[in-house]
């Protein structure tokens, strides 16, 4: 894997290593061939004669030192866990009884499935780097650990291979995958990511997209000139890997509090189209690929890439909301006409949802729907009355937020993740700060409900998951604090204060330790903590 360092290296400092020793500059064409390369973008002179793809290294001679003793200490948490995993387990009776190694087994799986694609000719999703054993086994690898990750999350009867296994299996392999292109690379890094996102041990997860952003700065994939000349379906596939990407720096950015790498006008690259991978590999013309697709009907027709082209829609306005609305230097009293612009533009994206998606398809984009909504409005709740339309559809859009993931986990193939978690947690503070606003006003049955909804998801995810329990158990004791201030406000005179005496005090640090980054979501729990005080 490439890893560079964010800061640039000064050619006139000294720091001891061999003065002759040259970062690799040309392309692997002109590498392979020894020929000069020019280092010209997209492509180099000598490949754009030959009319050949040029892929050009990464600075992977640089790493970065912080980032390599994260993983060093990553590697030896999961290694001292997967020791204790094999003592109190006893290896599973297959394995035993199988005398192969299970890296033999894996490379058995890799060649035949490198035999297919190759036999398949054209048809072939792999790239060329599969045909390198030591990438190939990592891929294999890391596709494992992420599906017995998500077992283990839905099924808490799974006692197979545990997903670290897999993960330190991977690992081993980290030198071929930076020996290949940047393409494979950046492949690479969304597994990663998309492991730790589920994972227990979430160090380096904002650093690993930042890396993948860079990566994709880097080869250019975010313009739409780095694809304009390649082959129909190679240019589908990096759209795909590109707004793959760009989803996952959106939703980190929008949980964690920090900021986009790109904005919206550096990005012409378009949407992949929405066409189904069966009929691909049915269809052995690609020229259909070519075509683009009508301003609007981008997920027409309804494929098994529609859900995704909506949601890398809806991640284009999570960027938006961010970079308009969560700004340090302009008042939201300053910023309220922007704010009415973007959720008519979101209404209108509803609008344009195909009514031929699955109901589990649809459902799930109404929830990242909600969630936009509820992005969108939260920084203006303080100033919004209580009454008002928009004050009421955030609280509404929190609630549905809360109910949509107690369906989906009522279903055993529902997993979650760290997003999810921050999700449900910071839609639950949005209610109970709703509720101190309007008080009486905003008090129902349905709200009722939408908070017991987030505190019984909280509560399932913290069965399958130990970290999250203090996330649990801080929203169940926001709630009685809540409540309690709201019944103390109705009662008679003189019994407020005798309440109030009574309750024990809440301790609000206890937040600093739960890693919410979110400067709206912690402005709305201090204002609780200085009504429930008062």
């Amino acid at each position: 894997m490439s890893f560079t360092s964010p800061d640039p290296v000064s050619p006139n400092i000294d720091d001891g290593t061999n003065p002759r020793k040259r970062q690799r500059t040309a392309c692997d064409r002109c590498k392979g061939r020894k020929q000069k390369c020019d280092n010209a973008y997209p492509q180099c002179s000598n490949c754009a004669k030959a009319g050949k793809e040029c892929n050009k290294p990464l600075d992977t001679e640089i790493m970065s030192n912080s980032y390599t003793r994260a993983l060093e200490d990553q590697v030896a948490h999961l290694e001292k866990r997967l020791m204790a995993m094999e003592q109190q387990q006893p290896r599973q009776s297959q394995t035993q009884a199988n005398p192969r190694s299970a890296r033999q087994t894996a490379h058995e799986s890799v060649g035949a499935r490198s035999n297919s694609d190759t036999n398949d000719g054209q048809h072939s999703f792999a790239s060329p780097a599969y045909n390198q054993t030591g990438f190939a086994l990592f891929v294999l690898n890391m596709v494992y650990s992420i599906g017995a990750l998500n077992l283990r999350l839905t099924d808490q009867s799974y006692r197979d291979t545990p997903p670290e296994q897999f993960y330190l299996s991977a690992m081993q392999h980290v030198a071929s995958v930076r020996e290949a292109s940047p393409i494979d690379n950046l492949q690479a890094l969304v597994l990663l990511i998309l492991y730790h996102l589920r994972s227990e041990s979430r160090n380096g997860l904002w650093h690993l997209t930042g890396l993948a952003m860079r990566t994709v700065t880097d080869i250019g994939l975010h313009r739409e000139a780095s694809t304009r000349n390649l082959p129909p379906l190679e240019t589908q596939l990096r759209r795909r890997l590109f707004w793959s990407v760009y989803a996952l720096e959106s939703i980190l950015a929008g949980a964690l509090g920090r900021p986009i790498s790109l904005s919206d006008c550096d990005i012409d690259q378009p949407l992949p189209l929405s066409v189904n991978d069966s009929d691909r590999m049915r269809e052995p013309n690609t020229s259909f690929m070519s075509h683009g697709s009508t301003p609007g009907q981008e997920a027409n027709p309804t494929t098994n890439l529609s859900q995704f082209i909506l949601l890398s829609q809806l991640r284009t306005f999570e960027a938006r909301i961010q970079r308009t609305i969560y700004r340090v230097d302009r008042t939201a009293s300053a910023l309220q006409p922007k704010m009415h612009r973007l959720i008519s533009e979101l209404d209108a994206w509803r609008q344009n949802i195909p009514s031929s998606l699955q109901s589990s398809e649809h459902e799930r984009l109404m929830l990242h729907y909600h969630r936009d909504v509820r992005l969108l409005l939260q920084p203006f709740l303080a100033m919004l009355e209580p009454n008002s339309d928009l004050f009421r559809r955030c609280v509404d859009a929190a609630g549905q937020i809360c109910q949509i993931h107690k369906r989906f986990h009522q279903t055993p193939e529902y997993g979650h993740s760290f997003v999810a978690v921050h999700t449900v947690f910071v839609s639950g503070i949005t209610l109970l700060y709703a509720l101190w606003r309007g008080k009486s006003n905003i008090w129902s049955f349905g709200i009722s409900n939408d908070i017991r909804a987030a505190s019984c998801v909280l509560a399932i995810m913290g069965e399958r998951a130990p970290w999250i329990r203090r996330f649990r158990d801080e929203f169940d004791a926001l709630t009685e604090a809540t409540m309690a201030a709201l019944q103390n406000a109705s009662s008679e005179p003189g019994v407020e204060t005798r309440l109030r005496d009574e309750m024990p005090a809440y301790d609000f640090s206890v937040f600093d330790g739960l890693e919410i980054t979110d400067a709206a979501a912690l402005d709305m729990v201090r204002e609780l903590s200085q009504w429930f005080q008062s």
